[in-house]
């Protein structure tokens, strides 16, 4: 990089000519900026001070006069001058730089969108913003709301149907050709309101075979049974379960839209199978009550069991009751394996993703529990209440305080995101007021599970060590 500055001068003294350089650097002074933009393009910025008139050389042959300039080179290294000049004070500044050009250089996209959106207080509808930085204009904006809605509008308004987490889809494409992708789930305030509530009962036939009744109520379009092992669409399944013991019995009813809808299960305890199999790989799927996350019960049955199980996306677990997070949100083939110690193997798949249901489109969290004894609500123990789990995220310290309406058998276990037991913080018999800490400080940072399981119930809270 050179600087040339001239001044007129008729004198001979070094001394003269010395102030009169000075003097020429006061009133004028050649430099410029660069930008590549791509393809051989270069975007060149006046950045001097002083001068009137302005001559660009860009070393290939060409030559512009304009203030600013954008030039179109060739492969190869050039060098670059600008000269300025200033007649009134007799002022020329040259500015000099070497430029290496490779006409497949792409530049960095520096695009980044994201979005907020307020809600009309009479229409209940939403007004969408988007929020972008690092754009060339104009923008072209594509907005997907997961109901079926769409829009090209930059700030779009939209009425959602129901009630319901939804997954809101930007995706921002500038000028230059580079795109941005945003996308969210949260929950939103419906236009209707969902009248679907499912309900079943069911007849034991003897020898494991039942049958089972819809007894859902409101604008039902479609049935989905889960028994474990199979499943239905019919309105008055039967199974036959192939061996004694506890089947967690999922039925998921919908209109057909599919965002109005409800689960219902229940734990059937089955006796009595005559020929039984030996062993037997049973699971079934379900939504937590944000529908940000599904619950497996694993009701497999057999003796001295090991489990493996494959979730689809290269990751295993041998735990029996794993906690995972799928990266993106599916479909995935959950596959459970078990082995007894007699040889027997049974296999049993599912498809497991968030879509349509979950609703978390860019990964969603799994928790395998056993069979529950008692038709509960998995998401809030029973016997507790109160519950707080702070500060989240931590750094060292996360504290646990509870309730424990009557005395109640309380585990608190610490799990890492495949299951594996870190810490137990209590496993007895407690009642009261009561508050645990888990000490992290010989633990890394990531995602870590704590559970709370009493008889009558399963409580999962995510905790994020951050330090």
């Amino acid at each position: 990089m050179k600087h040339i500055n001239q001044v007129l001068s008729v004198s001979i003294f070094l001394l003269v000519s010395l102030f009169s350089f000075q003097f020429a650097n006061a009133q004028c002074q050649a430099s410029y900026t660069y930008s590549n933009t791509g393809n051989g393009e270069i975007v060149f910025t006046n950045t001097s001070t002083g001068g009137t008139e302005y001559l660009w050389d860009f070393g290939d042959g060409s030559t512009s006069i304009n203030l600013n300039e954008s030039h179109t080179f060739s492969n190869g290294t050039f060098t670059i001058c600008l000269t300025i000049t200033d007649s009134a004070s007799s002022c020329t500044s040259t500015f000099c730089d070497s430029l290496t050009i490779d006409t497949s250089y792409v530049p960095p996209c520096l695009l980044y969108a994201e979005f907020s959106q307020v809600q009309d207080s009479v229409s209940g509808a939403y007004t969408f913003t988007p929020n972008i930085t690092g754009a060339t204009y104009p923008v072209t904006y594509q907005w997907y709301f997961d109901d079926g809605g769409s829009s090209n509008d930059e700030e779009p308004t939209h009425n959602f149907l129901y009630d319901h987490i939804y997954l809101i889809y930007l995706s921002v494409t500038d000028a230059e050709g580079c795109n941005y992708v945003v996308e969210d789930s949260m929950y939103f305030d419906g236009a209707n309101t969902c009248n679907i509530v499912a309900g079943f009962n069911y007849t034991d036939n003897g020898n494991g075979e039942y049958s089972f009744e819809s007894t859902s109520t409101g604008n039902i379009a479609y049935h989905l049974w889960s028994f474990g092992g199979s499943s239905s669409v019919l309105l008055t399944p039967s199974c036959s379960f192939p061996m004694d013991g506890l089947y967690e019995v999922v039925l998921y009813v919908c209109d057909s839209s599919n965002y109005c809808h409800d689960y219902y299960t229940e734990t059937i305890t089955v006796s009595g199978v005559l020929n039984p199999i030996e062993c037997n790989a049973s699971f079934s799927i379900f939504t937590d009550s944000t529908y940000n996350g599904v619950y497996v019960v694993n009701s497999s049955g057999g003796d001295n069991l090991s489990y493996f199980w494959d979730f689809g996306d290269g990751n295993t677990s041998n735990l029996p009751y794993p906690n995972y997070i799928y990266g993106s949100g599916g479909p995935f083939e959950l596959c459970l394996t078990v082995a007894s110690d007699s040889g027997c193997t049974s296999t049993f798949c599912d498809s497991i993703s968030s879509g349509g249901i979950v609703n978390k489109q860019n990964g969603f969290e799994m928790t395998v529990i056993p069979p529950i004894t008692t038709n509960v609500d998995l998401i809030s123990v029973t016997q507790i209440n109160s519950l707080k789990v702070y500060p989240n995220p931590f750094n060292d310290f996360v504290y646990v305080s509870f309730n424990v309406i009557k005395p109640t058998v309380t585990s608190i276990v610490i799990t890492d995101v495949l299951g594996n037991t870190i810490e137990t913080l209590v496993d007895k018999e407690i009642s009261g007021l009561n508050t645990f800490v888990w000490n992290a400080e010989n633990k890394s940072n990531g995602i870590y599970f704590l559970k709370i399981l009493t008889p009558t119930g399963l409580n999962v809270e995510k905790l994020l060590l951050n330090r």
